[in-house]
């Protein structure tokens, strides 16, 4: 059999051995090391010819792993290995691990396959000899996990061959490693039962089954470690030994001596101080004669204690403390003057007793070091460490200024004594006793407590508060801290009474300013003192307070100055016009000229000075501002900031007409902006808007008739009415004021009324043709329509001779504007015979006519002619061409002034009383130029033109003998039956067709029994026709009218107009009634 040495020689073998199983790896309860356990049965113990997989080889073990080797390197043919493991459990009763392989054969890899199976047995107590007996069922404690066997190498190194090993893995019935299994052995079997016999075994099954044995090492005392030791069992053949203690491991049963070796102990150093074995943890047994008893399958663990031996050791210590300060200053430091009592611990820390014991210092100034007692014995129970008697010696010392000056008190003392072989021992210590620096440092601050304003900063009225703090900023403490303040601001001292109440060490005053101490040695030594101040003008005005306050202890003093700034509140205004808009949108440029002009401002109220401002206010005083954006009232306005009003004015025709506003009369528009706080007064800014009075009117005179020639030119009848147009228009910026629009009308457009839109209109001395209109006021872009009915040549000049029955009653006009009638049936001298008058119907004074029945004699101071006149036949056979004839003046020859436009001719017979037998009435076309003014008093500035004139022509032209028959309408076509009642065919020059729906259009247009006359288009339409009217005949004019998408309708208010190439005209007004 092996011996334990043997065993754990070979241990770096197994570790490889273990390595290449994949042995360890994964291990819930892994030992320190494997235990390694060759077979006892020692190398080659079964012939390998003989069957070597039945020679065990050895065992290894790790926590719940273990491995088993075999004498065989391969498994070929019918060969196989079976193997049973033995663990005795706590309660004595043995659990079986059996593994049985056999060779299966090659793998495509020429890899080897093995077929391998492993059981748990519960043995109960039946185990003996290497097996266990009966039946035993499988355990329900434990299960086995088993690998397939690999090759390691050899357990024994006579063993030229390598051997086969496989390993298992046991867990308890929670899948945990078991932790109080212990192994008893391995055997080979010729079946993997664990109730069959062995073939061969770890321990040989024919001797006792092995106990366990494990040595503990105890080093007592001292610093020696207890792998200093050798421990050793052993019964002559097998032995147990290791450095310090060994792991439990089995062992052949019987007495094992039990030794211990230590160089330690060759040099006295330390002694055994016992053996004490504990078997299956039962009562200690002192082993007093060193020998110990392994019983089969019992644990048994042997401790050796060892201590020191003794060896005269004699030892002094000392410790020198400070004692205590008298603290003559009460500061509570080492200060100047204080007296401070050292201490000098002295201890025997020997193991012997000591005489002589004695300290001395060599600190000078130092009193005599006092000791109570001056021997000292060892420690009672003679044990190290050794902590024997002591005694505290005293002296005392009296403080400098020099040791504060230097900041500390350095000196070495030194303790003596001597052991029982008159030999001296020693001992030193230091202390340093610290002199701390006293300083004080006094820092003031401020806070704004009662802002009255509200505006953050420092103001007239605020209530400031004062913070004094007081800090121990040195090493010592400080006492009797006095806190004042020569506080003067504006001339006048305003502080209150200062009181210290908070800080580290404020319970140490009595709500006064004095601290009575301040330690310095707390984590933060200060005080806070406080005061108040009310903040006045002269402080503003000085810009600031400035003050000083001072700390004053008994050890040191500091002063500190705070600045308060009182910042400067200042305002500034500005008030910009931004833009200035038109009534239609448009930009307005720099200066207003109409009611309606929008001017845009902006107000910036900046905060110009250095304090801050509340209840910022930005208003506008012009009568008319509305207010549009901006941020007023502004809470808050910091220096720089601002504050804003945005607002719109619109101009008043009044801005206009007073030439400016606020005041008025200047010629702007002028306003102020006004921005206030609470810090400042108001401040105001200006802005000016220039106002620009531009007066104007205008006056259009337009006639108004049925029909207007393509060139523009308004056309009527002798004897239609027509009407004509005054408008006076307001069109510039002011008010007008009494307003007049006059016309003399010319008498041959004879006023029948007159209708104003605005205002009275009136005849001017009784004469309707002289027109007088008044307006009191008129506004800008308004207008007067005046409008007047007249006829044309509708003067009743006629003269009517009661019986008359013979000669000829005649009116005639000329160009000039005279108007001649008369009767040549009444005598020369009568004043109806003939009458003059002027163009303004006045008669005419200087003149004379000749003749009688058809033919007179006009004689005129300025006609022509030889004898100063013409005569005018008043026959209606021998008419006047264009106003001009042989018997009447002639063109080129007489004034042209004289041209006759127009005449009625009544011719009587002597035979008849029954009225003329024959008239005639002609009129020549002729234009009447009317001319009418108008004034007014504008509100500012002045009128140019004042009065304006306005004028237009009219053409008074003949109407045509036609008239309509007949009139009729179908869907979408007009028809009119015209009939010439002259005795005369009529040249027609132009047919003109109007109506006013512009929806409505003209598609075509006929005469003459269906000539088309070419013409369409909307509204109004002509064409020259330039053709015969046969007298006494009758024609159908057709019309064909259609409205949206082309379909038929019927036109309202169709009115046609036919002229003659002489100028006679015929108008005929249409208007189908359904």
């Amino acid at each position: 059999m092996r011996t334990a040495v043997a065993v754990f020689a070979a241990f770096a073998l197994f570790a490889t051995v273990l390595a290449q199983a994949g042995f360890g790896a994964g291990l819930d309860a892994a030992s320190a090391a494997p235990l390694i356990i060759p077979d006892t049965g020692g190398h080659d113990q079964i012939d390998q010819g003989m069957g070597a997989q039945q020679d065990i080889a050895g065992v290894a073990i790790d926590g719940n792993t273990f491995a088993f080797a075999w004498d065989e390197p391969t498994l070929s043919g019918n060969n196989s290995t079976d193997t049973c493991t033995y663990f005795l459990e706590p309660d004595n009763t043995v659990t079986g691990v059996c593994y049985s392989v056999t060779f299966g054969g090659l793998d495509a890899n020429d890899d080897p396959i093995y077929n391998k199976s492993f059981v748990a047995y519960d043995c109960g107590t039946t185990y003996g000899n290497g097996k266990c007996t009966g039946n035993n069922p499988a355990s329900s404690d434990y299960s086995v996990t088993c690998q397939d066997p690999v090759l390691v190498d050899p357990y024994f190194t006579e063993d030229l061959d390598q051997d086969l090993q496989a390993s298992c893995t046991i867990l308890d019935s929670d899948d945990n490693a078991p932790t109080e299994l212990q192994y008893i052995n391995t055997c080979t079997k010729p079946s993997a039962s664990a109730s069959s016999l062995s073939n061969d075994c770890i321990f040989d099954p024919k001797l006792p089954d092995p106990g366990f044995l494990q040595l503990l090492k105890v080093v007592a005392d001292g610093t020696a470690m207890p792998t200093d030791f050798v421990l050793t069992a052993t019964n002559g053949t097998e032995t147990v030994s290791g450095a310090g203690s060994t792991e439990l491991q089995p062992v052949s049963t019987g007495d094992y001596d039990l030794t211990e070796a230590s160089s330690l102990i060759d040099d006295g150093t330390y002694e055994l101080d016992g053996i004490s074995c504990v078997t299956n943890g039962g009562t200690p047994v002192d082993i007093t004669e060193g020998v110990v008893a392994v019983v089969e399958l019992a644990t048994t663990v042997c401790t050796f204690t060892n201590k020191l031996a003794f060896i005269p050791a004699p030892a002094i210590d000392l410790k020198k403390t400070l004692g205590s300060n008298a603290d003559e200053d009460g500061s509570g430091d080492v200060s100047a003057g204080d007296t401070l009592t050292y201490n000098f611990k002295v201890t025997n820390i020997g193991n012997v007793n000591l005489a002589s014991v004695g300290v001395t210092d060599p600190l000078s100034g130092l009193s005599a070091v006092s000791c109570p007692q001056t021997t000292l014995t060892t420690d009672a129970d003679g044990t190290a460490p050794f902590d024997g008697q002591s005694t505290t010696c005293t002296a005392t010392y009296e403080v400098t200024a020099a040791d504060v000056a230097t900041g500390s008190i350095f000196n070495e003392a030194t303790a003596s004594g001597t052991d029982p072989d008159n030999t001296q021992v020693t001992a030193k210590d230091t202390e340093m006793v610290s002199t701390p620096d006293p300083s004080v440092d006094v820092v003031k601050s401020h806070a704004l407590t009662i802002d009255l304003d509200g505006s953050g900063d420092v103001s007239s009225g605020d209530t400031l508060t004062y913070t004094f703090k007081v800090i121990n900023n040195g090493g010592a403490n400080l006492t009797n801290i006095v806190v004042t303040d020569a506080f003067t601001s504006g001339g006048t001292a305003g502080l209150s009474p200062i009181v210290c109440g908070s800080g580290d060490e404020a319970g140490l005053n009595d709500g006064d300013n004095v601290v009575e101490l301040l330690n310095a040695a707390d984590p933060d030594p200060f005080v806070e003192c406080t005061a108040t101040y009310v903040v006045n003008d002269a402080d503003v005005a000085a810009d600031s307070i400035a003050n000083t306050a001072t700390a004053t202890a008994d050890q040191a003093s500091d002063t500190d100055t705070e600045m308060v700034s009182t910042p400067d509140p200042s305002v500034d205004v500005v008030k910009t016009v931004v833009s200035i808009t038109n009534p239609d949108n448009t930009n307005g440029g720099t200066e207003v000229d109409e009611a309606g002009d929008v001017i845009a401002y902006t107000i910036t109220a900046t905060n110009n000075g250095t304090a801050n401002l509340t209840n910022v206010v930005v208003t506008d005083g012009l009568t008319g501002f509305v207010a549009t954006g901006g941020t007023t009232p502004c809470a808050f306005v910091a220096p720089g900031g601002t504050c804003t009003l945005i607002g719109t004015y619109t101009v008043m025709q009044p801005d206009l007409d007073d030439n400016g506003a606020n005041p008025i009369g200047n010629g702007f528009i002028n306003n102020t902006a006004t921005g206030d706080s609470v810090q400042t007064g108001p401040e105001t800014a200006d802005a000016q808007v220039p106002v620009v009075q531009k007066p104007a009117h205008t006056l259009t005179k337009n006639f108004k008739t049925e029909f207007v020639t393509e060139e523009g030119e308004n056309q009527i009848g002798e004897g239609e009415t027509g009407t004509f147009e005054l408008v006076y228009t307001n069109t510039g910026n002011v008010t007008l004021s009494d307003v007049e629009i006059t016309d003399t009308v010319d008498p041959r457009l004879v006023v029948d009324l007159v209708t104003p839109s605005e205002g009275i209109c009136s005849s001017v001395a009784g004469d309707v043709q002289d027109i007088l209109c008044k307006v009191d006021v008129l506004a800008p872009d308004a207008s007067v329509t005046v409008t007047v009915e007249f006829v044309a040549l509708g003067e009743a000049l006629l003269p009517t001779v009661e019986d008359q029955t013979s000669g000829a009653t005649y009116v005639v006009y000329f160009d000039n504007g005279y108007v001649l009638y008369g009767s040549t049936a009444l005598e020369p001298t009568d004043p109806n015979w003939a009458t003059l008058l002027d163009e303004n119907r006045d008669p005419v004074t200087g003149w004379s006519v000749q003749g009688a029945n058809q033919d007179i004699f006009l004689s005129v101071p300025y006609g022509g002619g030889d004898d100063g006149g013409f005569t005018l036949h008043l026959s209606c056979s021998e008419p006047y061409i264009d106003g001009w004839g042989g018997t009447g003046p002639i063109e080129g020859e007489e004034s042209p002034d004289w041209r006759v436009i127009s005449y009625t001719v009544e011719r009587f017979n002597s035979n008849s009383t029954d009225g003329p037998f024959k008239d005639c009435k002609q009129t020549f076309a002729f234009e009447v130029l009317n001319e009418a003014s108008a004034m007014a008093t504008p509100a500012g500035g002045s009128l140019d033109p004042n009065p304006i004139e306005a004028d237009d022509t009219l053409t008074v032209v003949n109407i045509a003998p036609i008239e309509v028959t007949r009139d009729r309408f179908r869907k979408g076509a007009v028809e009119i039956q015209y009939f010439n009642t002259s005795f005369e065919a009529l040249d027609l020059d132009m047919i003109q067709v109007k109506w006013p729906d512009t929806d409505i259009r003209l598609v075509s247009a006929s005469y003459l029994d269906g000539v088309d006359l070419g013409i369409s288009g909307s509204s109004v339409v002509s064409a020259d026709i330039d053709t015969q009217f046969d007298a006494r005949s009758k024609d159908w004019l057709k019309l064909n009218f259609v409205g949206a998408n082309d379909k038929k309708v019927d036109p309202a208010n169709v009115t046609v107009t036919i002229i003659t190439d002489d100028g006679a005209t015929f108008s005929y007004a249409y208007n189908p009634v359904p």
